[in-house]
């Protein structure tokens, strides 16, 4: 199953009209891995994390910007990642070197 279409059952979506919008929190859920790793390439491992990013991202559309989101009695509350997808993230981010000094 490739990720747009694991993305579409996770999100109950059964019909091609949204493929685009789906295609771009993809390959926006796949930068903010990739940059959140500092890595070039998406490991496979890391496959259902960047799904699940995705799908937490198309579900947060129109709250961009806000902690939480009132319309009448229903308040929704735009969480972060779970911690179990950080702690695994975590587990893939490579180190970055501030400086080299050669000893000599």
């Amino acid at each position: 199953m490739t990720p747009l279409e694991s993305m579409k059952v996770r999100l109950g979506i059964r019909v091609p009209d949204e493929d685009c919008l789906l295609m771009l929190y993809l390959e926006d859920a796949r930068e903010f891995i990739l940059g959140y790793t500092n890595r070039t390439v998406l490991p496979a491992p890391l496959v259902p994390a960047w799904i699940v990013v995705a799908v937490r991202m198309y579900n947060r559309r129109g709250m961009e910007g806000d902690a939480s989101h009132t319309i009448g009695d229903i308040t929704r509350v735009a969480e972060a990642l779970p911690a179990d997808h950080i702690r695994l993230l975590n587990a893939w981010r490579l180190g970055k070197v501030l400086s080299v000094r050669g000893r000599g």
